[in-house]
Parts: structure tokens; sequence; C-alpha cells
């Protein structure tokens, strides 16, 4: 079982007592063991912190933590990863958690190619509650240019990533607040990186929160926009962009992604539609 491969695998969190406990848990009660396990928290106020802290006394040659103020998540995702010294990496949220054979079924699936890869798999969504929502577990190994330019295909809770992928073409771009996840995977994809899917549940995830604000929405139809800018001509990521919007969301939209576009954009844009 390549047992001494070392797999980091980070948590962020933010104020996030109410379900730590599981998420760190599920790490540290993996069935494959070499795990360097890290966790970095935003200066909680509540008692995060001291739950952290409780679980690094007990396993202090596999927890390390880090408490400070971030420019958000994926800022804080990125301090993660330059400090992680595995040969792959996870990235799970402090309110979701790992099957207990997930990093198992990882590196059963890393053991059969040399090359740098990104592993994902299948997730159960699961409300605030914790009731059973549904699961999305579809056979996603044939990634092609035009569903990746589509939407963001892979469920980033699942994905693990070789270390040298990150050393290679960069970590997580800052300058997205919600979609820099999606701009990574297609970055990866054009690089020409291997995706490699497991068939099988690897992560739980909880929904709630900011992810079922409308403002939020509209934010990620504009980074999502953004993101496949280097990738595709204007037109095509206009159309995507309003494809299946609703009409409610259109006029925001709009005012936004004219916001992005250079001039020159616009007058091609200007003759497409009238000409």
């Amino acid at each position: 079982m390549m047992s001494d491969l070392l797999v980091s695998i980070i948590t962020i969190s933010y104020n996030s007592e109410k379900y730590i406990k599981k998420t760190i848990e599920s790490v540290l009660y993996q069935t494959y063991q070499n795990i360097e396990y890290i966790l970095i928290d935003g200066d909680s106020s509540d008692d995060t912190i001291k739950i952290i802290k409780n679980y690094q006394k007990r396993y202090p040659q596999k927890i390390k933590f880090i408490s400070e103020k971030d420019n958000g998540i994926y800022d804080a995702m990125n301090k993660g990863i330059n400090i992680a010294n595995g040969k792959i990496i996870g990235i799970l949220n402090s309110d979701d958690w790992y099957e207990s054979k997930t990093i198992e079924n990882v590196i059963s699936a890393y053991k059969n190619t040399n090359k740098s890869v990104i592993i994902h798999g299948g997730m159960k969504f699961w409300t605030e509650s914790e009731e059973y929502l549904y699961k999305d577990l579809k056979d996603y190994n044939e990634i092609n240019e035009q569903k990746i330019k589509k939407s963001m295909l892979i469920n980033h809770p699942t994905v693990f990533v070789s270390k040298d992928i990150y050393d290679e073409i960069g970590v997580f771009d800052t300058n997205y607040n919600i979609c820099a996840d999606y701009e990574f995977i297609l970055r990866a994809f054009f690089n020409e990186y291997k995706f490699i899917y497991i068939n099988k549940i690897l992560t739980n995830m909880r929904l709630g929160g900011i992810s079922n604000k409308s403002s939020t929405y509209i934010t990620r139809c504009i980074e999502n926009y953004k993101a496949r800018r280097k990738w595709m001509n204007t037109f095509q990521n206009v159309y995507l962009s309003f494809k299946d919007l609703p009409l409610f969301y259109s006029k925001s939209l709009i005012k936004n992604m004219l916001r992005i576009m250079n001039f020159d954009s616009l007058i091609k844009l200007y003759y497409k539609i009238f000409k």
C-alpha cells in the first residue's frame, strides 16, 4: 500500500466550533495513517482554537496548527499548501468530513501512476443539521475541454492534488473570492495534468450559509466568466455565463460583466449582436 507516502490534509477554520470535531476525527481515524494534518485558523473568537489545541496535544506528531488573521479562504488554503510536506494534498472544509477509507482509496489510485495527478471522487450532501440530501457519484473519467469550460465539473472537497502541481503552476489565485478552485482546475487542465476519478464517495459536505445567497450566485457567475477568459473567446464565454441564468439575475450580471470586459471586447460584442 505505499504506506511510506505522506499525505497532507489541510483544513481552514473560522468560528467552527459546532462541527470541527467531526471534521478532525474523520482525518485522524483514517484507515491510512501516514498523514500530516494542517489546520489553519483565521483567529477564531469561539472555542475552535481550544478544540484544535486539545487534538494537537493528543497528536503532536501529526497535527500542525496556525491561528492568525488571513485575507480570505484561499489565502488560508495557500498558507497550508506552502507548509505542506506531503506528496499529495487534500483540502477538507471545517464542517465537512471524509469517509473512513478516503485516503486509502486515494493512495490506491495514485500508486497506479507515476505522473503528477489530480484525484477526485464522489460526494454526499447533507443539511447543516446532518439530514441526508443526495449524492453526486457520476463517472467523470472523461473530463474534456468542452465540459470543463462550461462549469466546475468536479467536487472540490474530494480533490487531492500532487504537491508538484502546485509547485509548477502555482496555488490558488486570491483575486477570486469563491471560484479560485475552478480557476485552478482550469489552469491544471490546460497545462495537461492527468485527472483520475474514483467512483466512490470520498467526502461528505454540509450545505448552507453563504452558498445559498443570491448575491453569491451572481458573484459565482462573474468569477466563472473571469476564470474562463484565458481559455476561450469572449462570445463563447458570454453565452456560457447567461445560459440557463434566471432572468432576474441577468441585469446585475450584465452590469458587472461590462466592468471587466475591455473596450475592444465591447466593440466586437456590439457588432456581433447588431450586424
